[in-house]
């Protein structure tokens, strides 16, 4: 019996982290995310500087730009992700971090050059801003 009052307990409180109620637990990672990222935006604007366009994809950023494509510095989610915008308020580009996903609710850390993001982007860390949406 005890070992099932611990897993509910576990459980709990991973849906808790999960749902966002925790969310000063992640802002240092956040933070360290976002100064991560900022490496690829400076990459991105001198590509941009010297090419004349954005790139499609990350991976025409290495090996002149950047030796190789940084990861976010968090274990659950690696990866930066890239996505060339056609032109639309100011965005030509964004680059996101999804941080969680659940049935109807998500979290994401997110950066646009306009920087002009989401009512659902309450909280900034540098140039980024952490979201959370519900469908």
């Amino acid at each position: 019996m005890l070992f099932f009052g611990c897993v509910f307990l576990i459980n709990a409180i991973v849906t808790l982290v999960e749902l966002g109620i925790c969310d000063e637990l992640r802002n240092p990672y956040l933070r360290r995310t976002a100064i991560v990222g900022d490496q690829l935006i400076d990459a991105i604007e001198k590509y941009k500087n010297d090419v004349g366009d954005y790139p499609d994809s990350f991976s025409e950023l290495t090996p002149r730009y950047m030796k190789n494509i940084p990861k976010t510095g968090m274990t659950k989610y690696p990866e930066f992700k890239y996505k060339k915008l056609p032109r639309k308020n100011g965005d030509t580009y964004e680059i996101s971090v999804i941080t969680t996903s659940g049935f109807e609710y998500w979290t994401y850390l997110i950066y646009m050059p306009s920087m002009k993001y989401s009512i659902n982007c309450e909280k900034r860390f540098g140039k980024w801003a952490y979201c959370h949406e519900s469908g």
